[in-house]
């Protein structure tokens, strides 16, 4: 998905309501060995990963889902595991964002406030 300037300051918006909530989940997800913490953002309730934030709960139209790396490999949304590896920025400053939009996925990566 080619996330244009609109699109991408709707989703800055969203995630800052919720990205501290967001940063304590990477956190115990990380704790908990799930090395590559990843949330699905979604407009729609998801059928991937543990719904954590629904739309509404915090003024967010956005869905949040909690997902791990080896979920999305084993249901074909990453194909080059050692690239997305490599790509993955630090959990402890940016969010790892999977941005579910009709038929368009991209990966976003945002800086916790």
């Amino acid at each position: 998905m080619d996330i244009n300037k609109g699109y991408l300051n709707s989703i800055s918006v969203d995630f800052k309501k919720v990205s501290n909530y967001l940063q304590k989940v990477s956190c115990k997800l990380r704790e908990k060995n799930y090395a590559y913490p990843i949330f699905l953002m979604s407009k729609e309730p998801a059928a991937l990963g543990i719904p954590i934030i629904s739309k509404g709960a915090s003024k967010n139209i956005w869905h949040y889902h909690a997902i791990y790396l080896d979920l999305l490999v084993k249901n074909s949304l990453i194909v080059q595991v050692e690239k997305f590896k490599k790509d993955y920025k630090d959990p402890s400053k940016y969010c790892c964002l999977l941005i579910v939009e009709s038929e368009h996925i991209d990966f976003l990566y945002i800086p916790y406030t």
